[in-house]
């Protein structure tokens, strides 16, 4: 009888188990997803420019620093006798400034004599 008892239960336990086998899940899940994470993209590199280092500068020499920063430049003669010729006398922009940007440089030229020789 006892015997029999234990084979009852265990065949109870058996069927009970069937819709949920061993290691299954009663569908309630007690696992949270994180939302998913928002890609960052990076800033671009950036220079500072600055007006003072550039000022005074023969032109190739200024043009040349501001192409080993990835800076393209502009050199716009400006009549003068104020400066050397061939000097920055002046740029634009100045500051931070992102590869690929343009800077005007004024550049010191004579002035233009009129036929006063």
């Amino acid at each position: 009888m006892l015997v029999a008892a234990v084979v009852l239960t265990v065949l109870v336990l058996a069927i009970g188990q069937r819709g949920n086998p061993v290691g299954a899940t009663t569908g309630r899940s007690t696992t949270r997803s994180s939302p998913p994470s928002r890609a960052t993209t990076p800033s671009p590199p950036s220079v500072q420019v600055l007006r003072a280092d550039y000022i005074g500068q023969d032109a190739k020499v200024a043009v040349a620093a501001l192409g080993a920063l990835g800076l393209a430049a502009r050199v716009k003669p400006v009549a003068t006798d104020r400066a050397q010729a061939d000097s920055v006398v002046g740029l634009a922009p100045t500051g931070i400034l992102h590869p690929g940007d343009t800077v005007t440089l004024l550049v010191a030229a004579p002035p233009e004599n009129h036929g006063n020789d």
